[in-house]
């Protein structure tokens, strides 16, 4: 039989061995959750419009000027969220930045309102301020609302791009937030759907303020007029808006019949017949790859394209570090 002293020390230490294996499994979630970043990336402190946000950024090595790569994080997403794109563009010696912009797009501060599209250019600003960033070379990319968010740069920004490229873009705040109400919240660690997200960066009640989702909606934006001969490169999945994924390909088409119809360009227009096979998921004749995928549909109006591929709300990391490089060699 134990005596009490020893039995004392057995479940001491049985406790301490279990708040051992307890801090360990918190240890491990935290740094499974932590953003990992390339060895050489530092987060910096932007600060612009009376505020500070974060970013990370990243400069070469190199004596020469070198393209300069800004990268948008998602619509739920701020500056720590994980980007593919950070290590292609390490390798590429490219410089390369990823700001806040807001954070996530759940408050009137955010939502390319113009603090936040202030905060896209602080980054720029910073970049080519604290390195050999070549300003005859920056580069806009980001998926969903990310690519919301270059769309919002290419009108905007003060900066002249060299391209921009946005994948599974949202265009129109008001037609999302009707397309919203009709789906679940996207992931069951969500509290909201994106439907009220939008409420909330508008300022709205419960009935969505349209004025206010038209104001901060690319489709409906005015341009600067400086990057209207920038190419920009719409890319939107032919699932996408399908099967709980979050925008149909209406939003890149809507996009890039504005920019045809105001060059005069009819031809290369969508057509609504065009459109709504697309929507229905009936693929028109492949017309080529585009990182390996098929293309459905592919549209030009001068510098600016659109594709629609086999794929859904997704981007090809690897294929837009490709060929933002083509266009950095042009």
């Amino acid at each position: 039989m134990l005596s009490p002293r020893f039995a004392q020390r057995i479940v001491a230490f049985s406790l301490l061995l279990i708040a051992l294996l307890l801090l360990a499994v918190v240890l491990s979630r935290r740094e499974d959750a932590a953003p990992v970043w390339p060895d050489g990336f530092s987060r910096i402190s932007l600060a612009h419009s009376g505020i500070t946000e974060p970013a990370w950024y990243f400069a070469p090595a190199s004596n020469e000027p070198q393209p300069l790569l800004v990268s948008l994080h998602s619509w739920s997403g701020d500056a720590d969220q994980h980007d593919p794109l950070a290590a292609a563009a390490k390798q590429a010696g490219w410089h390369y930045i990823h700001p806040d912009f807001g954070g996530a797009n759940t408050h009137p501060g955010a939502c390319l309102s113009r603090t936040a599209l202030a905060g896209i250019d602080a980054a720029i600003d910073y970049a080519l301020s604290n390195g050999k960033a070549d300003p005859a070379r920056i580069f806009v990319t980001g998926e969903s609302g990310g690519g919301y968010a270059a769309l919002g740069t290419w009108l905007q920004s003060r900066y002249k791009l060299a391209g921009a490229m946005a994948w599974v873009p949202i265009s129109d705040l008001q037609a999302w937030h009707e397309e919203s109400q009709h789906r679940p919240p996207p992931d069951p660690e969500r509290r909201q759907g994106y439907d009220a997200d939008i409420r909330a960066c508008t300022g709205s009640s419960d009935t969505l303020d349209t004025s206010a989702a038209r104001e901060r909606s690319p489709l409906w934006m005015t341009a600067r007029g400086i990057n209207q001969e920038t190419p920009l490169m719409l890319l939107a999945g032919i699932h996408d808006g399908h099967d709980g994924a979050a925008v149909p390909v209406s939003h890149s088409v809507h996009f890039f019949n504005r920019i045809a119809a105001e060059r005069g360009d009819s031809a290369a227009i969508v057509s609504p017949a065009t459109l709504d096979a697309l929507l229905q998921r009936q693929p028109l004749t492949v017309s080529g790859t585009v990182g390996g995928r098929d293309i459905y549909l592919q549209r030009h109006t001068g510098p600016h394209s659109l594709v629609i591929f086999e794929g859904g709300h997704e981007s090809l990391p690897g294929y837009t570090l490709q060929r933002l490089q083509e266009l950095a060699a042009e």
